[in-house]
């Protein structure tokens, strides 16, 4: 029977977990420690008596906790975990597939499915020119595999432009564009992003290109994240008497309070649906002034009025 058990659980070792082959001077403890196992789970899944050099051991990637509710089955259970009913039976000591209300079942759970299930959230990475895989997959924690994993590529290759799903917490991006002596910086990696731009009566709508990063005009303090309608996500950025207003963001990098330096990042545009292209808004006030933006970038020609 022991022997049953461990060929049932090597032959599925990809479902939810891996093959450790013993070294030299390991112990169960060490081992549990490498891998956060409970030493009794891995006595119990290996039958292991006598720890030796070279032995085979089946080390799950997460076992997790889960409490039966009403009118649930074994089946049923493990169709939700995408576990077969034999494996569960195994971890919890069952003689059959009886359950009952209440019960609390071990379930062995792989690493990206505990991922993505501690990270419901997700958000979207917008690649940008000369961005890998490996780059992005380090900025954000996560590996290659899940990556294409999420977003169902088969292969590394990327495009500028193109929309990548993250699961978990964006983490705040502090890449810096390089910036001058000017007291302003234009809040795009390029002048050349900019395709066109219509002037409203306090501030300017920028149509670009493509998708892009959006950087920290000014030296400031993050004022006010949110939403407004008819602009999408917002920041407020206070610089001294100075404010500046970005708008029809579509992910938001920063947090209220925080000091940004001129060139951070502060979010990112994408496609609008209803302005049917790629924009930002942006105003800069001077206390309950609108200024025209070829009063504050040196490039006047670049916003002279139309």
């Amino acid at each position: 029977m022991c022997l049953f058990i461990l060929i049932l659980l090597f032959s599925s070792t990809e479902l939810f977990g891996i093959q450790y082959k013993v070294k030299e001077n390991d112990t169960l403890w060490s081992i549990s420690k490498r891998f956060g196992v409970n030493v009794e789970l891995i006595e119990k899944l290996n039958e292991v008596v006598v720890l030796k050099s070279g032995q085979i051991l089946f080390i799950p990637d997460n076992i997790e906790e889960y409490k039966v509710l009403a009118g649930e089955s074994l089946i049923g259970i493990s169709k939700k975990f995408n576990v077969e009913v034999r494996y569960l039976i195994i971890l919890n000591n069952l003689k059959d597939e009886k359950i009952y209300e209440g019960q609390i079942l071990k379930i062995p759970v792989s690493d990206n499915i505990a991922e993505e299930k501690k990270n419901k959230e997700y958000f979207f990475h917008i690649v940008e020119k000369g961005e890998t895989l490996y780059s992005i997959a380090k900025n954000y924690g996560v590996s290659i595999e899940n990556i294409l994993k999420w977003n169902d590529k088969r292969s590394q290759n990327l495009f500028v432009g193109e929309k990548l799903k993250i699961y978990g917490e964006r983490k705040l991006q502090r890449e810096k564009i390089a910036v001058d002596n000017s007291p302003w910086q234009l809040p795009l990696k390029s002048r050349g992003l900019l395709e066109d731009y219509t002037k409203n009566k306090r501030g300017y709508v920028f149509y670009l290109k493509e998708s892009s990063a959006i950087y920290c005009a000014k030296d400031g303090i993050v004022e006010y994240v949110g939403h407004i309608n008819g602009y999408d996500k917002v920041v407020i950025i206070r610089s001294g008497e100075y404010k500046v207003v970005y708008g029809y963001l579509n992910e938001v990098y920063v947090k209220k309070g925080e000091n940004l330096k001129k060139g951070d990042s502060i979010g990112m545009v994408d496609y609008h649906s209803f302005l049917g292209k790629v924009a930002l808004y942006i105003e800069i006030r001077k206390g309950k002034k609108s200024l025209e933006l070829n009063e504050i970038f040196e490039d006047n020609n670049l916003f002279a009025r139309k």
